[in-house]
This record gives C-alpha cells, sequence and structure tokens, in this order.
C-alpha cells in the first residue's frame, strides 16, 4: 500500500494503480459557494445530503474552515486510508489475511536527553519481526543517522514498531536529520512522515492524553504504549504503561534484563569506554524484543478490527469504539450514494438507568460459582431490533448480527486453535461496543432512549436469573451488568438457560473455593494452588504506593488463608513510623485531567471546588501544565513534593516524609473492611482496649515517641 503525497492517489494495491477523490459531507442548505469543486447531491432525507469532491485534501481543509466558522456539521474522513477504504468499500485488501504477515520492523532510539534540539542520537536499534535479526547503528550521530536512512529507504515496511515512539522517537529522528540535512523517506515507498498540527486526545483510565499523531504514508506507527492504555481502560490491571512495568507484568523479560537510569543511559551514549557502549547496546536489544513482545501480544486486537471497519491499523490502535463504529456505519451509506446524519459536537447526554448492580452479602464465602450471559448487550439488540433512530438502511443490525455469528464461530474455534483468540476478542471488543455507540451523544448513527431499553432488558433477565438460583436452593452473592456469582449448586446454570429468552443464554464460568465479599464490585475469588482474582479499585488502585499495595497483598493472603493480621500491622507500622523506606516505596502517580484553562475555569466558576493533585501541585509551584502529563508526588512533612523516581528525587530525604498520612492510609484499608466486611477478617483481629481496637487506639493516642519505644521493646500488636 502506498500513496503518492501530491496527488492523493492510492497505488501498488494488487499491481494496480488506484486513484480517489477526497470528499467531504455537509448539509445543503449550508450557504456555502465550493466555487469549482465536484458537488453532488445525496439521496435520502438526513441532514448531511450534499457531497463535496475535491481532486487535493487541502481543497477539502480550506472549505471545512468555512464550515466551522459559519457552524455547520459536516464529515471528512481522517486519512488518506480511511478516504479510500469508504469509497472502495471490500473491493481492495490493505491489509493480508494474517496478523504475522505483515512487515514489521520494532525501532528504538537512544539519547542524550529528551531536548531534540540540543540532544543527540547515541544509538538507533531495528529489529526485523519476520527474522528476529536485530540491527544497532553506532557512531557519530552524522554516520549512524545517514546508514540507518540508507537502510531506512530501501526496505519495504508495512508497519513501524515503537514505545513511545509516536511522541517521541519518531519527532526526534525527523528533528535531528532535519539538522543534519539529511532526507528522511520512509520505506521503499519513499513516503514522508506528516506531523499533525493540531493536538489529540487519546483517553486512558486516568484522563485525556494529549499528543501529536504522526501519519506515514502507506506505513502504521503503531505505539505499544497506545495499545498498552487501551487495554488497561477495559482490564484495569497495568501497574503503569512504561517499558519496563509491562514487560513485567505480561512476564515478556526475565530477571536477567539488563536495567538502565536515565543517567547512565545518558553516561554511556556519551563514553569512549566499549565496555559501556556495549552495555548500552545491550540494553537498546532488550528493549527492541520487549517492544516486540508486548506487540505481539496487544496490537493482534486491532488489526483484525481492520477486518471491519474502514480505518487503518495505525487509526485502530489509536481510535475508540465509537469512531470505529461510526466508520463501519458509514462505509455502506457512502457507497450507497445515501445522506447520512451530521452533527456538530455537544456535551449532552441523555441521563437513564443503567445496568443492575449488587452486592448482597459482604464477608467471606466458600463454594461460590459464577455464571456469564453470553455477549448480553449485543444479545438484547439483536433480539429486541434496537438499532439507531437514523438508520434507514438498516446498516447497524445487518453489521451487528455478522460480528456476533462471526465472534460465535471464532470462539469455539479458538478452544482448539490458539491463533484464533486474537480475533475472537476483537470481534468481541467490537460487539460490545455497540450498546455504548447507541448511547453516545456525539455519535452519528444514535438512539439514546434505545440504549435504555436495552439497560431494561438486561436488568430483567439478571433479575430471572437471580430468581431461577433461589428457587433452585441457591444464595446470590454479586451481580454485576452481565453476570452473577452464588453459592449453590453448579448445574443451576441448565435450568436458567431454559428460562432466558431465545437467542440469550449463560455461561458457565467456573467454581471458587473461596470469596471475600467487600462491596460491590469489589471482590476476590481464590481456589487453592492457583492465583486469585482481584476485581476492584479497593483492592487494586493504581494510585496506591508501592509500600501499600505490598500491604494491600499480604493482608489479602491472610484473610484468603485465616491467618494472623496483626503481625503485618506490626511490621509496616514499625517501617513506617521509624522513616525505613525509600521514595520508591512512598510515591505516586498522577496523571494529568485537564488543560490549565479548564481547570483554572472550572476553579473561577466554582470557588468551592476542591482541588485536586496533581493540578494543585503544578499551580502552587508555578509549572506550567496539559492534558495528559504525569508526575509523581510524595507527601513531605509540610508539603507535596515532586519525586520521579529514587535516582532522581533529590529532594527526597529519609525520613523526612509525612509519616502520619501513609499510616493513616494503611490503617483505614484495615478499618474499611472491618466497618464493611468484618466477616472478611480472620477472627484473631479484634482485640479491644478501652473501647478501642488495639491497633487504633496505639496510632491515635500514643505520641511519636513512645510508640517510636514501643516498636524498638516489641510490643506493638503483641
Amino acid at each position: 500500500m502506498s500513496f503518492n503525497f501530491e496527488t492523493d492517489t492510492i497505488i501498488n494495491i494488487n499491481g494496480h494503480r488506484i486513484e480517489f477523490p477526497w470528499f467531504l459531507i455537509t448539509e445543503a442548505s449550508c450557504g456555502i459557494d465550493f466555487g469549482y469543486l465536484r458537488t453532488k447531491r445525496l439521496k435520502g432525507n438526513l441532514n448531511g445530503n450534499f457531497k463535496v469532491l475535491a481532486r487535493s485534501k487541502m481543497d477539502i481543509i480550506r472549505n471545512i474552515s468555512r464550515l466551522k466558522k459559519a457552524g455547520v456539521p459536516y464529515f471528512f474522513p481522517c486519512s488518506n486510508v480511511s478516504c479510500f477504504r469508504l469509497q472502495s468499500g471490500d473491493k481492495h485488501s490493505l491489509y493480508p489475511d494474517n496478523f504475522t504477515e505483515l512487515k514489521a520492523y520494532t525501532i528504538d532510539i537512544e539519547t542524550t536527553g529528551l531536548d531534540k534540539e540540543f540532544c543527540e542520537i547515541t544509538a538507533i536499534g531495528v529489529l526485523n519481526h519476520i527474522t528476529d535479526e536485530i540491527m544497532i547503528f553506532t557512531g557519530s550521530e552524522r554516520t549512524l543517522l545517514i546508514n540507518f536512512t540508507t537502510w531506512l529507504r530501501t526496505t519495504e515496511i508495512d508497519v513501524l514498531v515503537g514505545h513511545n515512539h509516536i511522541i517521541f522517537d519518531v519527532p526526534f529522528l525527523m528533528h535531528r536529520c532535519g539538522i543534519h540535512h539529511l532526507p528522511l523517506l520512509w520505506g521503499a515507498k519513499l513516503s514522508i512522515a506528516t506531523p499533525q498540527r493540531w493536538e489529540s486526545f487519546f483517553r486512558n483510565r486516568y484522563g485525556r492524553f494529549a499528543y501529536n499523531n504522526i501519519e506515514i504514508n502507506g506505513i502504521d506507527l503503531i505505539d505499544t504504549m497506545f495499545c498498552a492504555m487501551r487495554y488497561d481502560t477495559m482490564f484495569r490491571t497495568l501497574p503503569g504503561y512504561g517499558l519496563k512495568p509491562l514487560e513485567k507484568h505480561f512476564g515478556i523479560a526475565g530477571d536477567e534484563r539488563l536495567i538502565l537510569t536515565g543517567k547512565q543511559i545518558v553516561e554511556y551514549g556519551k563514553s569512549k569506554d566499549p565496555k559501556k557502549r556495549a552495555a548500552l547496546q545491550t540494553y537498546l536489544r532488550y528493549d527492541l524484543v520487549g517492544t516486540k513482545g508486548l506487540y505481539g501480544l496487544l496490537a493482534p486486537v486491532e488489526f483484525y478490527q481492520t477486518k471491519i471497519a474502514p480505518l487503518s491499523f495505525q487509526e485502530m490502535h489509536i481510535f475508540g469504539i465509537g469512531k470505529k463504529w461510526n466508520y463501519t456505519m458509514l462505509q455502506d451509506y457512502v457507497l450507497a450514494g445515501h445522506s447520512i446524519p451530521v452533527q456538530n459536537y455537544t456535551k449532552r447526554k441523555e441521563k437513564y438507568l443503567g445496568a443492575d448492580v449488587a452486592c448482597y452479602f459482604h464477608g467471606r464465602v466458600e463454594n461460590v460459582h459464577k455464571i456469564d450471559v453470553s455477549s448480553l448487550y449485543p444479545s438484547i439488540m439483536l433480539k429486541y431490533d434496537i438499532k439507531p433512530t437514523h438508520d434507514p438502511l438498516n446498516v447497524f443490525q445487518t453489521k451487528l448480527r455478522y460480528v456476533f455469528d462471526e465472534r460465535q464461530i471464532r470462539k469455539k474455534q479458538a478452544m482448539v486453535d490458539p491463533t484464533q483468540s486474537p480475533v475472537e476478542k476483537s470481534l468481541k471488543i467490537f460487539i460490545n461496543g455497540g450498546y455504548g455507540y447507541l448511547g453516545d451523544a456525539n455519535s452519528m448513527f444514535k438512539n439514546e432512549k434505545g440504549a435504555e431499553q436495552v439497560c431494561t432488558h438486561g436488568r430483567k433477565i439478571l433479575g430471572a436469573i437471580v430468581d431461577v438460583i433461589e428457587e433452585d436452593d441457591g444464595k446470590a452473592i454479586e451481580m454485576d451488568t452481565d453476570g452473577v456469582i452464588y453459592t449453590g449448586k453448579a448445574n443451576t446454570y441448565k435450568t436458567v438457560n431454559e428460562v432466558l429468552p431465545e437467542g440469550i443464554w449463560v455461561d458457565y464460568e467456573g467454581t471458587w473455593k473461596v470469596m471475600l465479599s467487600y462491596k460491590m464490585k469489589n471482590y476476590i475469588l481464590w481456589n487453592p494452588n492457583e492465583k486469585a482474582t482481584v476485581k476492584g479499585v479497593f483492592f487494586k488502585n493504581s494510585k496506591m504506593w508501592k509500600l501499600k499495595k505490598e500491604f494491600v497483598a499480604d493482608m489479602i493472603d491472610a484473610m484468603l488463608h485465616q491467618k494472623a493480621v496483626r503481625p503485618i500491622l506490626s511490621n509496616y507500622y514499625a517501617k513506617i513510623s521509624l522513616g525505613n523506606v525509600e521514595v520508591d516505596d512512598i510515591k505516586q502517580k498522577y496523571n494529568v485531567k485537564c488543560t490549565q484553562f479548564e481547570y483554572e475555569t472550572a476553579l473561577a466558576e466554582n470557588p468551592n471546588k476542591r482541588e485536586q493533585l496533581p493540578e494543585k501541585y503544578f499551580i502552587e509551584n508555578s509549572i506550567d501544565f496539559k492534558a495528559g502529563d504525569v508526575v509523581s508526588l510524595y507527601q513531605a512533612r509540610n508539603t507535596t513534593r515532586k519525586c520521579e523516581g529514587a535516582s532522581e528525587a533529590g529532594d527526597f530525604v529519609k525520613g523526612e516524609f509525612n509519616t502520619k498520612y501513609y499510616l493513616k492510609s494503611l490503617f483505614k484499608f484495615v478499618e474499611q473492611i472491618y466497618t464493611n466486611a468484618p466477616g472478611m477478617l480472620p477472627p484473631d483481629f479484634v482485640v479491644q482496649i478501652d473501647g478501642y481496637h488495639y491497633w487504633r487506639f496505639r496510632f491515635c493516642n500514643v505520641k511519636s515517641k513512645e510508640l517510636r519505644q514501643a516498636v524498638k521493646d516489641e510490643k506493638i500488636f503483641i
């Protein structure tokens, strides 16, 4: 696949040269004179009934600015690939059938700093995904760039993989090549990288993440950091989005993996010592292998969605499910020459009663079973013909039925053929996004009342399941959206399937020896000799500091095995009160969720609004910030201080931190369990002294010196 930059012509598709026009769709009543551009009236009664076609993308962009000034809604394809695919349908295949057939290369660079104007590149690494060959370009910056660019323009490339390379590596390479007056042409197609002029936002589970996208005609940039953020929005299990924590989380890197700090990377890059240069190259090789491993785990799900939505692979791994559904719907309308619904962005969203969520028991319970309704919301939409308000071609139901049936086929195949698992997962994500697409106020084809009907049917189905469980001498413990955890007979699911509507059924998920039920959506399932399944932010929260995560893990282990918890409390109490912690143990990572202007405007409009970290920290220290910025903070004695890590935290003094803040945080965790679900705690936990629990009495009523002495004398929690 390749595009001619001057004529916006797609070439080399199965050996054919294929031209296509750029277009936008708007209202016929917009009152804009499009001059020499071709226009076409679309059939149908939807408001987007006027199509404007142009040879050049710039002709379209110039007219878009006029539409924006007039406040007229419009639709415009986001890229060359989407523009072509919307108009060509499935006549041409831009991608191979299998993920492994892509000509993919991982790239990574090492530099002497973050400032691309003054810092230099010291090494460039490339890993061929097909042959596993690794190339390291070294030498003076000009020499290594000449060698790298020579290799680049003589190599057939479909995908360039990297970790944070859209934000850092690729812009850095482009800038340094410009300084040395070296042409940077990507791949044998000699494509030019085009940075996006405007700021885009990627929504991860912490908020909005600001970035500027980069397009290279004919090559997809796949950033494994974006893949990880997309994964984390669904599963909420990742410790962070850095390469090293992700390698550890997914088991990609072994204990032999070389780790270098930022200062060491700079030092080794500048050094002429052969051993240090060799260590840097070894580190680079580990980064390449780790990035390739992440790509192989996380990217296939996004790739196989290119078989459904008319978008590029790069767009698939960046865009949300709503935009993917928009383009899937639009393709049929564009091919049919039919009008489409267009609207300006709105923050309005209809409020309605959502899914049924309930916790019927708090504490420890043994021998529980779990059943889930298979694709509950897609099944309801198909069963009751729930679709967008304005969809005269009935595209939504047709696409949903096709993907639903295909997913059932792939699901069965995946049981015997693991290579089908990524395909099945991509189809599952896509059909489950159909409900959210209907209910989103900014979807082009929406039906907010239809989304409410889906939830209503879902609540009735879950209620019927709970009734059957109780009639079969069972007891529901937790109900959440599409599943129920209960005690009783394991084969109750067979009885449930007999009473559910046709086309809707439950799958038996398994049995667990112990369940710790804290509150709604926060529970632990465990079987002996197996890793516990932990759900909910109470037990695993990305904002937890490292020492608290260890404390929570120890408490969970004690509660599951009914072990004494007082030694755990005593141990952590002693460690914090005596200051035996490093900055890595207590720092917390925060993501900025809005721009500085948005934050200051919100405070001005509502003076009583509670100030939030890290925005409050940035403002107090006169630091500019934007959405997506990340900062690590710890609580000092009288203030909150920035912390970039143990090796770089020059302002951290061991022992000089707010011990009371961190002790309260630990003990509050235990107190909340005792208050809401005391049955989770082992029987030995409660010890009363003068009406107070012993640990609480010691913490709240004894002065610091006495506490320290008590710890030394081993009198705490004994």
